[in-house]
């Protein structure tokens, strides 16, 4: 109010003759008169300051509550472990039946590494005979059950994270994910529940990507027509296995591991991944 008299009353003072301002407040003395009275008008003003702080003081309640969450409020105490000598067909085999992206290794019932799906893709061909051990994240981040939840957000934010492991004396308790710390906040929040339920909401949490899919070769590439008659390596997937016949080349499945070989002897015409594996693996040497 403070503000807007500041700005609008020196702008009617230049703009408004002496005769309009004395019509104008004619006109307000008028309104209050006939409509809500001085008594009404002090009523409303009240009122108003009384629906301000009330807000206020509910605002500051929720975000104490929320500001005061842990990570043990909300971590999964009940989850799936894998053991380093296990293998990764049955770690991929266990994260499909859990419904979940990443597993804890626990060796002696102590954490020592955790296996995320992306950690499976430079193994693929040969699940049945790699251990964990190869695959997984040693000595991974984690937090205690006295983390604030507000930490564990920014950690999992910045670490582009689906979960992190909760740990007491690094002997494991849970894990921690996104829709953990959603459910959490509902709880705190119930007016998150109609965007969380309505059949035509959306709620993103986070985004998470490898990249685009690039095809790489030893020629050029440059438009559909170039890959017709080309044998190209593909995942086993009903996807590519349709679309790239679609496109006039023959599909070839095999082991990831025998990509590199595949491209240098022409086993193979045409090789597809993101731009990271490509550079990892060292396709570059020979495509």
């Amino acid at each position: 109010m403070a503000a807007e008299e500041a700005v609008l009353f020196p702008l009617a003072d230049r703009v408004l003759s002496s005769a309009d301002d004395a019509r104008l407040l004619r006109s307000f003395l008028h309104v209050e008169r006939h409509s809500v009275g001085p008594a009404g008008l002090a009523a409303a003003f009240a009122l108003a300051e009384a629906v301000t702080d009330a807000c206020r003081e509910i605002g500051v309640a929720r975000a104490n509550r929320q500001r005061d969450a842990r990570a043990g409020h909300a971590v999964r105490p009940k989850l799936a472990t894998v053991a380093p000598e296990d293998s990764l067909a049955q770690a991929l085999e266990l994260m499909e039946a859990v419904g979940t992206r990443e597993l804890p290794v626990v060796e002696g019932g102590v954490l020592v590494g955790i296996l995320a799906r992306r950690d499976l893709e430079p193994h693929r061909g040969q699940y049945e005979w790699t251990p964990v051990r190869s695959a997984m994240t040693p000595d991974p981040v984690t937090v205690d059950a006295a983390t604030p939840i507000r930490v564990v957000v920014r950690l999992l934010l910045e670490r582009s994270f689906n979960g992190v492991p909760v740990v007491a004396g690094g002997t494991l308790v849970g894990m921690l994910g996104t829709r953990d710390v959603l459910r959490l906040l509902r709880a705190y929040d119930e007016s998150l529940s109609w965007v969380l339920h309505h059949p035509r909401a959306t709620l993103t949490v986070a985004l998470g990507t490898l990249g685009l899919r690039d095809m790489y070769s030893k020629r050029e590439i440059h438009k559909v027509e170039d890959i017709r008659g080309l044998k190209v390596r593909v995942q086993a997937t009903a996807t590519e296995d349709a679309t790239f016949p679609a496109y006039g080349a023959q599909t070839v499945h095999m082991p990831f591991g025998s990509v590199y070989t595949s491209l240098q002897t022409g086993v193979v015409d045409v090789a597809e991944n993101g731009i990271n594996v490509y550079l990892v693996n060292k396709h570059y040497e020979v495509a």
